[in-house]
């Protein structure tokens, strides 16, 4: 009997790429994490390491090839903190291109971003523009953190606390996926809460964040549990799941991308 061709690219020999992408309808996957701090409680990997099991959940849901995460984002406010990684945003934009355009290479017509850092700007809603702008033959889409994830879900965890940034929906996640790493009795005693930031009224700094977030906590991680991470992490999977089975039937997006490429090569 033939074996199963796995879903993650990393896994596959070279014979069986094409047998994985017509499985997958030529469309790849690509989770984003981040190398920063996640309060005195999470790893410094904790966006990878959930996005990571979301890519491969949803893979099992609907086909697709999963490429290795991404662990390395645009952070540089996180740099305040031992251990964090931040990519210059031209860097970054230029080596997801890179990746992007070997993707489409070996045949995929089709690539999702999938994040787990809100603050990744460069790469999340900036994107998909950069790429029409450079007329690429391939259309990209981006799921933000938590897209996908039905609504009434967070919806009724905001009800218990912020949900923010090492908060308790976080943090159950992070139980979820690696119990093991996540550490509660780290928070102590400490106190965590955020602080006044710079009195600027409505004009933005770029210390604003880690200012008012000195630890990097946004919310109250000690309500978190792994039943609560379980709940989170397969029905964000199940939605992302549902997201690429839109995108395998989506024809206005290439249409539109193949004439800008057109215009492009003018």
């Amino acid at each position: 009997m033939q074996e199963e061709v796995s879903v993650r690219w990393i896994e596959l020999t070279t014979t069986e790429m094409d047998a994985a992408r017509g499985r997958a309808g030529g469309v790849a996957l690509i989770p984003i994490g981040s190398i920063k701090t996640h309060g005195p409680h999470l790893p410094l990997g904790c966006d990878a390491l959930i996005v990571e099991r979301v890519a491969d959940l949803a893979a099992e849901e609907e086909p697709v090839v999963v490429l290795p995460v991404m662990p390395y984002t645009w952070s540089p406010q996180a740099r305040r903190h031992p251990g964090a990684i931040t990519i210059q945003s031209t860097h970054l934009i230029g080596l997801l291109e890179d990746v992007c355009d070997e993707v489409w290479r070996n045949g995929f017509t089709k690539i999702v971003l999938l994040h787990a850092h809100g603050g990744n700007v460069p790469m999340d809603p900036l994107m998909p523009m950069h790429m029409l702008e450079r007329g690429k033959p391939y259309a990209l889409y981006s799921i933000g953190p938590w897209g996908g994830l039905d609504p009434e879900v967070l919806s009724r965890e905001r009800q218990r606390a912020p949900i923010g940034h090492a908060c308790h929906v976080e943090t159950s996640s992070l139980m979820s996926v690696r119990p093991d790493l996540a550490k509660l009795a780290n928070l102590g005693g400490e106190d965590i809460r955020g602080r006044a930031g710079p009195a600027v009224g409505a004009a933005q700094t770029g210390i604003a964040w880690i200012e008012r977030h000195p630890y990097g906590v946004i919310g109250d991680p000690t309500l978190a549990t792994p039943e609560l991470g379980e709940e989170l992490v397969r029905g964000w999977a199940k939605g992302v799941a549902e997201i690429i089975r839109q995108v395998k039937a989506d024809t206005v997006t290439p249409a539109v991308v193949s004439e800008f490429a057109r215009r492009c090569e003018r």
